[in-house]
C-alpha cells in the first residue's frame, strides 16, 4: 500500500491522464495507458480501503479501552465493605461490559470466578471448650478416637448421597429425605425479604443451605443468589446445578453459571444454561461431550434474538463470540439484519 505522498502522485498522474488527447497518440500508446490508469485506480483504491481499515480498527482500539477503563473502575468500586445487593449489582454491570467487550474481540482482565464472597462468621464461643474431652478419655486410650470425634465439624450425612458416583454425578438418592420440612419455616421469611436476599440467606444455617426442596424454592426467586449461597454439597450436585441454571432470572441481579464452581461447569450444566440464554454458550468448552448441541441450542437462541430485534440489532455486539468464528452462520446473521433495514 503506497503512503500519504504516493497517494497524492497517483492522483497528479490520474489528472495527467485524464487531461491527455487519446486521438492524437497512437494505438498503442493509448492501451499503455489505460493499462497504467487501471493500475493506478487499484492503488488509489487500495490505499482508500486501507485508510477505512485503519479507521475502522482505531474506533474498535478506542471503544476496547473504553470498556477497559469502566470494568477496571468497577473493580474498584466492588469492595467486602458494599451490602450484598449493590455488590451484586455493580457484578452484573461488569459482566455486561466484559460480554461487549468479548464481542469485540478484546480480552477480559482475569480475575477471580466467585465474585462476592461469602462473609466469615466469627466463631461461637462455646466450640472451644468442646476439646475438654480429650483428657478425660486419657486413661483410656480405646476411647480416646471418639473423644477426638466430637470436636470435628460435622459433615452432611453420608446416607443422602452416592458414595460411588464422580464429580459432576453425584446426586440425592431417591427416597431421602429431600423436602423443605423443619425449613418450611423460611418460606415466608423468603417471601418477605425479596429486597434484602442477600442478608437473608447470609443468616441462614448451614442445614437450609444444604436443603435441595428449599433452594429451589430461593432459585425461583433468584437463581444467581441460590448458586452462591447454596452450600457445598448442592453446588457440587450436578442434577440441582441443572434446574438452577434452568431458571430465568427475572431480577437480572446475576448469572448462576457464573457464580458456580468452575468444575461444576458441565456439559449437562452449560447445555441448560444455554438452553435458557443463549449467551452462555460462552461456558462451553470442546471437550464437553454435549459441545455440537450446545452451539446449535446456542444459535437458534441467537437467531431468534437477531430476528427479534431485526434493524436494531448489532451483530459485533449481540452474537456471542464464539459464534463469530461461524462464517456460515454469520452470513446468516446479516442476512437478517440486512432484510430488516428494508
Amino acid at each position: 500500500m503506497g503512503n500519504a505522498p504516493d497517494e497524492t502522485k497517483h492522483h497528479e498522474r490520474l489528472a495527467e491522464i485524464r487531461e491527455t488527447k487519446f486521438g492524437d497518440l497512437s494505438d498503442e500508446q493509448v492501451l499503455e495507458f489505460l493499462a497504467e490508469r487501471k493500475r493506478l485506480d487499484e492503488l488509489r483504491q487500495a490505499y482508500e480501503a486501507k485508510q477505512h481499515e485503519d479507521e475502522a480498527k482505531a474506533e474498535l482500539e478506542g471503544k476496547r479501552a473504553k470498556l477497559l477503563q469502566e470494568i477496571g473502575t468497577l473493580n474498584k468500586d466492588i469492595t467486602p465493605d458494599k451490602e450484598d445487593e449493590e455488590l451484586l449489582a455493580l457484578i452484573n454491570q461488569r459482566k455486561k461490559l466484559e460480554d461487549e467487550l468479548e464481542a469485540l474481540g478484546g480480552e477480559v482482565p482475569e480475575r477471580q470466578e466467585e465474585a462476592v464472597p461469602e462473609k466469615k462468621k466469627a466463631p461461637k464461643k462455646e466450640e472451644a471448650p468442646q476439646e475438654a474431652p480429650k483428657e478425660e478419655a486419657a486413661p483410656a486410650p480405646e476411647e480416646a478416637p471418639e473423644a477426638a470425634e466430637e470436636t470435628k465439624v460435622p459433615e452432611p450425612p453420608k446416607s443422602i448421597f452416592k458414595e460411588d458416583s464422580g464429580f459432576g454425578q453425584e446426586a440425592i438418592v431417591q427416597g431421602s429425605p429431600k423436602e423443605i420440612g423443619e425449613f418450611s419455616r423460611f418460606l415466608h421469611e423468603l417471601e418477605t425479604n425479596h429486597d434484602s436476599l442477600g442478608s437473608f440467606l447470609q443468616n441462614l444455617p448451614k442445614e437450609a443451605k444444604m436443603n435441595e426442596a428449599f433452594m429451589l424454592k430461593v432459585a425461583e426467586v433468584d437463581p444467581a443468589y441460590a448458586m452462591h449461597y447454596a452450600d457445598q454439597t448442592l453446588k457440587h450436585d450436578e442434577k440441582w446445578n441443572v434446574k438452577v441454571a434452568s431458571m430465568k432470572n427475572s431480577r437480572n441481579s446475576g448469572n448462576a453459571l457464573a457464580e458456580m464452581l468452575p468444575e461444576a461447569r458441565t456439559g449437562q450444566v452449560v447445555l441448560a444454561g444455554t438452553t435458557q440464554d443463549f449467551r452462555n454458550v460462552r461456558f462451553a468448552t470442546p471437550d464437553m461431550a454435549e459441545y455440537d448441541r450446545i452451539l446449535e441450542v446456542a444459535k437458534g437462541g441467537t437467531l431468534a434474538k437477531v430476528k427479534d430485534l431485526k434493524e436494531a440489532a448489532d451483530a459485533h455486539l449481540l452474537v456471542p463470540k464464539i459464534l463469530q468464528k461461524d462464517k456460515a452462520f454469520m452470513q446468516e446473521v446479516e442476512k437478517i439484519i440486512k432484510n430488516g433495514k428494508k
